[in-house]
């Protein structure tokens, strides 16, 4: 179905988040090393996946870092609580706040609607009938 990159400094996270969105037949594409991400193609994913305390580069500045290049949702998973840290992650871009730890259903079911906004915001990639030029006379 979509290609998922899930960012997380934490193995054990990333084989459950992989294992979770896989039954939906999504592929999940685990980095642990959040510095490694600026420089991936970020245009083959359709859904970023990112936790925000991480070691070396917080989620945060990952986003900040990769949001101009990456125009699919990108969705927060983290222990941190506060009001004002999601409010902080909206305003990077992100697309959703989900606080650790959260329920297998509910993640699947807000990728599920993330993707499912995306694909009905991109305009459809088969030329319609109504761009061939019109014949006089003719109905």
């Amino acid at each position: 179905m979509s290609k998922i990159l899930a960012v997380d400094d934490e193995r054990a996270i990333l084989d459950a988040l992989a294992r979770v969105l896989g039954r939906d037949g999504h592929e999940v594409v685990r980095e642990a090393d959040p510095t490694a991400v600026p420089g991936m193609d970020l245009s083959r994913f359709d859904l970023v996946l990112c936790d925000v305390m991480m070691p070396g580069l917080d989620g945060f500045e990952l986003v900040r870092q990769i949001r101009p290049d990456f125009d699919g949702p990108i969705v927060f998973l983290t222990a941190r609580v506060a009001e004002e840290d999601a409010v902080a992650g909206y305003g990077l871009g992100a697309d959703d706040y989900v606080r650790k730890p959260f329920g297998a259903a509910e993640l699947r079911a807000k990728v599920a609607a993330h993707l499912r906004r995306e694909r009905r915001s991109r305009p459809p990639s088969t030329p319609s009938a109504s761009t061939s030029p019109a014949t006089p006379g003719r109905s």
